[in-house]
């Protein structure tokens, strides 16, 4: 007989399903007059002509980018770049970045900026600031309000250490003081908007060359292990989308994959999907709420309380100690029976076939070859000449005397090489446009060290070796974390001991992410293994899902193009050892085609199985949190 569902609720459950109003955020555009040509952001709408920006999945954004595809005339056949710099623009079509928008002929930071809030002339209030492109009351933590902008005092040089505070010419902002910035030839690199799209070459195959892509095939999950991920403390994992409003507590799509086994002591709190493939399963010893899909290679052991909001697939049994509600159908082998606490709306007793979540980087055949790309830009084959970068300039030859004066460096767009990181003074380096940083050996530092970036461009740090920091550690912005990655390569990985709230994604394998305390990320970790004592709270920005949407498309009759049927490197070509052989966010599909944990829903590959917040409804039902604003034209309201 089938165990009765009934409704209960507990503290994190919570989390997913009540709607959040916060002072100065409300509804967005909620309302239905906002239509006709001027739709502000989270307005719906069925084309462009109803918005001031773009109408995208029903829902109007700020201006999208101008990208033809024909922006990139940088050259980079196996990492050589025949001596030039790959920055050089030779049409009038640019793209702004995912960010900006081209407002009156410029680029124009959207997400940031108070008088162009998500659109071009949308101003705010003076009561109010930009962030997000959504006219808020409020900055998120770690940002300070200044005028009617959201700043970083520690990296501003409007804005350095206080509001108003401006350094002065040829000085930036390190750690909150004004001090001289490296003299580079920053005009040499003629970035029209963001620069071209960072091309990787053949370093990580041919479905992978560009930056963007490769982001959007690795980070997938909030958090995405190869091997074991342990946690003797509280795990929260939710989601957002970047472009679409600033951080809110609870958003649907922040998923957990593990390829091992899984173990929490405390809490653990999942907004999106939660797969562990390990025969050994999952072990949860605290309360345990999953918003979406739950699957297990073996036993799921439960000591506490537990709620998966959607279908939950073990291969073994639910070993419930205490009230385990599973409000989709609980698919189990043949002659297995739950536990008397274990509650759901349907059982089917059938074989269960548990997929791999973490592809793409884990596999020997598909990891990323850190090493290799630095290794590829090393040389001449960079454009460090172009700018008068000194690839020693924070790596002095005698490694008992590191760097120790404070030191700024601003790069505009394209592929810079350093030798290393070796300070004992703060770092700052920030990023102007689409930017990649190689850095060869270690980054150790034991003062403030920051790697940021304006929202007009992407910024990739490849580390060959190990990035240990004992101090405060700036990664990218809370603001746009899909913008900022990190890929470490060393055998230590990534290992931070003191708290750290970062903005971007961090990728460590084989080495792992090591933390020795609390961590907060918007964003997203991708590690060889954990085994984490302290709290992790995971924001995953589902915007960079999409990132590779900014990278160029080719004449897909050209011998060259990988999506060229006759290219042996074609996506679609099992023998291709790079190949993810997957198809990722808004792709046609068919069931099985999508990659971990995208679902084919109608046909596209989709994170979602629901209406996130700001997209169009006509009911309540369709929306991720249940609230639609009406049942016409209506607007899934914040989460």
């Amino acid at each position: 007989m089938a165990n009765t569902r009934t409704a209960r609720s507990f503290g994190l459950w919570t989390l997913f399903t009540a709607c959040v109003a916060v002072a100065g955020f409300g509804c967005g555009g909620c309302d239905d007059e906002a239509k006709g040509g001027s739709g502000p952001p989270g307005a719906a709408c069925e084309s462009d002509a109803d918005c001031s920006g773009t109408c995208e999945d029903g829902v109007c954004v700020g201006g999208d980018p101008v990208n033809n595809g024909t922006n990139n005339s940088g050259t980079n056949n196996g990492g050589t770049n025949n001596g030039s710099t790959n920055n050089s623009s030779t049409n009038g079509n640019f793209d702004c970045g995912i960010y900006s928008s081209l407002c009156d002929g410029a680029c124009i930071p959207t997400s940031s900026d108070p008088d162009n809030c998500g659109g071009c002339g949308i101003v705010c209030s003076a009561s109010q600031v930009c962030s997000g492109g959504q006219c808020v009351g409020e900055c998120l933590s770690g940002q300070t309000a200044c005028g009617r902008e959201c700043v970083n005092l520690n990296l501003d040089a409007r804005h350095c250490g206080e509001c108003g505070i401006a350094c002065g010419d040829g000085e930036g902002c390190v750690d909150d003081e004004c001090v001289p910035v490296v003299d580079l030839d920053f005009d040499a690199a003629q970035c029209n908007g963001a620069g071209p799209a960072i091309d990787l070459g053949d370093t990580v195959g041919a479905s992978r060359s560009c930056a963007g892509d490769l982001a959007q095939l690795t980070f997938r999950w909030g958090i995405c292990s190869c091997e074991d991920f342990t946690i003797n403390n509280d795990l929260l994992v939710d989601a957002y989308d970047s472009r679409l409003g600033p951080y809110q507590p609870g958003g649907f799509g922040g998923g957990v994959g593990v390829n091992g086994e899984f173990t929490a002591a405390n809490n653990v709190s999942i907004s999106g999907a939660f797969w562990v493939a390990s025969p050994n399963g999952a072990d949860l010893n605290g309360q345990t709420s999953v918003a979406m899909q739950l699957r297990s290679g073996g036993d799921v052991s439960a000591n506490q309380e537990g709620l998966v909001g959607r279908d939950a697939f073990v291969n073994g049994n639910i070993l419930a100690n205490a009230p385990f509600d599973i409000l989709g159908t609980l698919y189990m082998p043949p002659g297995v029976t739950p536990a008397a606490d274990v509650t759901y709306g349907n059982l089917q007793n059938v074989a269960i076939n548990m997929p791999i979540p973490c592809t793409g980087g884990c596999p020997p055949d598909q990891q990323i070859d850190v090493a290799g790309i630095v290794a590829a830009f090393a040389g001449a084959n960079n454009d460090n000449a172009v700018i008068g970068l000194d690839p020693d300039l924070l790596n002095p030859a005698n490694p008992d005397n590191p760097i120790d004066t404070p030191t700024r460096i601003d790069l505009p767009c394209g592929r810079y090489y350093l030798s290393g990181i070796n300070s004992n003074a703060p770092v700052t380096i920030v990023a102007h446009g689409n930017t990649a940083l190689f850095i060869d050996g270690d980054v150790t530092s034991n003062n403030p060290l920051t790697l940021s970036l304006t929202p007009d461009g992407q910024f990739d740090v490849f580390v060959s070796g190990d990035v240990t920091t004992n101090n405060a550690l700036t990664l990218g912005s809370p603001s746009y974390p899909a913008l900022m990655r990190l890929y470490v390569g060393g055998p230590g990985g990534f290992t931070t001991n003191n708290p750290v709230r970062l903005g971007g994604y961090i990728y460590a394998v084989p080495g792992g992410v090591n933390t020795n305390n609390e961590v907060e990320i918007f964003g997203g970790v991708y590690t060889q293994s954990a085994d984490v004592n302290n709290e992790w709270f995971i924001h995953f920005d589902r915007r960079v899902t999409t990132v590779g949407d900014h990278c160029p498309d080719d004449d897909p009759d050209n011998p060259d193009n990988p999506n060229n049927p006759d290219n042996p490197n074609n996506p679609d070509n099992p023998d291709d050892p790079n190949n993810p052989a997957c198809t990722t966010e808004g792709g046609s599909c068919m069931e099985g085609d999508c990659c971990t944990p995208l679902m084919c829903i109608e046909g596209t590959c989709r994170l979602l199985d629901c209406v996130p917040s700001f997209g169009a409804c006509t009911s309540s039902d369709q929306c991720c949190n249940g609230v639609c604003s009406s049942a016409v034209d209506g607007i899934c309201v914040v989460q």
